[in-house]
């Protein structure tokens, strides 16, 4: 006996039909299993073990069926091999067949595969377009390359070269414009900018110790000119951090005063 020809027994051959202690939702399960194990293709690993599970929780109502179900359930044999499925998981560019070029995202059937895509969904732009189960599209955006790599690339899928390239490019990218507005000029970050407009004056004389003081507050790099030691305005507005030691020999509180009311 094998644990597909028990399944078979129980549900072609036995006086008692399975629905009498199965619920209808295991019931079903066992006879779609059954039909499965009838074709050349067999079964799965996976769909065998679930079907050992489905057994031992009705393991009373078999034995009564055949008293060598239990020691079959606990060392399991098979009359074939299990069906092997092929994992499909790719993503590459490919055009629809209207002509429009896009990303396609193909896979086995994955649960998990498509709870990410539907989460991933809404930061598609266009949204994930679904062919079948198996089979998925997104429009070809730099955005959507981004958001679809990140979101399946530790899912082990094959990914087209060319989109690795763009990936790669684009990321580049965003980290350069993303430094580019952390220095003073033009590409400035905005909030910064308007920051800058209300405390600084450009016509002040000591614009660019003002401007040297404030690219310590609010975070962003500014070319800085030579220091003068012993200079105080130069020594607080080159400072490396938001706390500064002023030696009292050197400097009076009226001097400090006065040069903090400069900046």
């Amino acid at each position: 006996m094998t644990v597909d020809k028990l399944l078979l027994t129980i549900t072609t051959f036995a006086p008692t039909p399975i629905e009498s202690y199965m619920s209808a939702k295991d019931a079903r399960l066992a006879h779609s299993l059954a039909n499965a194990v009838k074709t050349p293709h067999f079964i799965t690993e996976n769909q065998g073990n679930l079907l050992i599970k489905l057994l031992t929780n009705y393991n009373k109502n078999i034995l009564a069926i055949d008293n060598s179900a239990e020691q079959l359930l606990n060392q399991p044999t098979w009359s074939k091999t299990f069906r092997i499925v092929d994992q499909v998981r790719k993503i590459y560019v490919n055009s629809l067949p209207s002509g429009e070029t896009v990303i396609f995202v193909e896979f086995t059937f994955s649960s998990t595969v498509r709870k990410i895509l539907s989460t991933t969904s809404k930061n598609i732009q266009g949204g994930v377009q679904t062919i079948s189960p198996k089979l998925a599209w997104v429009e070809l955006t730099e955005k959507n390359i981004v958001v679809l790599l990140d979101s399946l690339k530790s899912l082990k899928f094959e990914i087209d070269q060319k989109i690795q390239d763009f990936y790669k490019i684009i990321k580049n990218w965003k980290l350069q414009e993303d430094c580019q507005q952390l220095f003073y000029g033009e590409n400035l970050l905005p909030s910064i900018k308007e920051s800058l407009a209300l405390e600084i004056n450009e016509t002040a004389e000591n614009y660019n110790s003002l401007l040297l003081d404030r690219s310590s507050r609010y975070q962003f790099f500014v070319k800085k000119t030579e220091k003068n030691e012993g200079n105080l305005e130069d020594k607080i507005t080159h400072k490396s951090s938001s706390k500064l030691w002023i030696n009292s020999n050197e400097h009076s509180l009226e001097e400090i005063f006065n040069v903090l009311v400069k900046l």
